[in-house]
């Protein structure tokens, strides 16, 4: 459940809110707070860090992903994305207490509670303030297209314009990503 404060907060006010619990986030200006995800949420958001680790791991140059930290998407919008990527020369400092400028790559696991903004505003910031790729993954046992990777086409371009919906069988890839690769299967097991 969302316990949702409707009133015009800016970014630097929500920081100053340091008494707010980590799974707070500013969305549209409104600070809206949830309740910790699911098993089955970390599960998958744990199992996706620990691959796209791995791969950041197993070579050279190939950046820094991390789990849930703020990141200021614009003056009324700071959202925790389930997991985040840097591309090697836009890794920011380790020492960071928050992302200081747009991941390369953000990852949203659905959950009752913060669906519609996943699906909503959330998904429409991101692509407005110039985010390259977005995941959604939707861990539903039911749902049809478990995965949907949003992406521009080239890093100029003003809008999200390759939509792909992956289906249980599809696989997570990424151009940015040079030889990685997760099963649905594998990730929503």
């Amino acid at each position: 459940m969302a316990l949702v404060a409707r009133h015009d907060v800016t970014a630097e006010e929500f920081f100053a809110m340091t008494w707010l619990p980590p799974t707070a986030q500013l969305i549209d200006g409104e600070v809206v707070v949830v309740n910790s995800p699911s098993l089955r949420h970390q599960q998958i958001a744990g199992r996706l860090f620990y691959r796209l680790m791995q791969w950041v791991e197993a070579g050279s140059a190939r950046g820094m992903c991390g789990i849930p930290v703020d990141v200021r998407i614009n003056d009324h919008n700071v959202y925790a994305p389930d997991l985040w990527w840097f591309r090697d020369g836009n890794v920011p400092d380790i020492d960071e207490v928050r992302l200081p400028w747009l991941p390369d790559l953000a990852v949203e696991v659905l959950s009752p509670s913060t669906r519609r903004y996943d699906l909503g505003v959330k998904c429409e910031r991101y692509e407005q303030t110039g985010v390259p790729e977005l995941w959604i993954i939707d861990p539903a046992p039911r749902a049809t297209d478990p995965a949907r990777i949003l992406r521009r086409s080239e890093p100029k371009a003003p809008t999200f314009d390759l939509d792909r919906r992956l289906s249980l069988d599809g696989v997570l890839t990424s151009p940015q990503l040079s030889g990685f690769a997760l099963g649905l299967r594998d990730l929503l097991a």
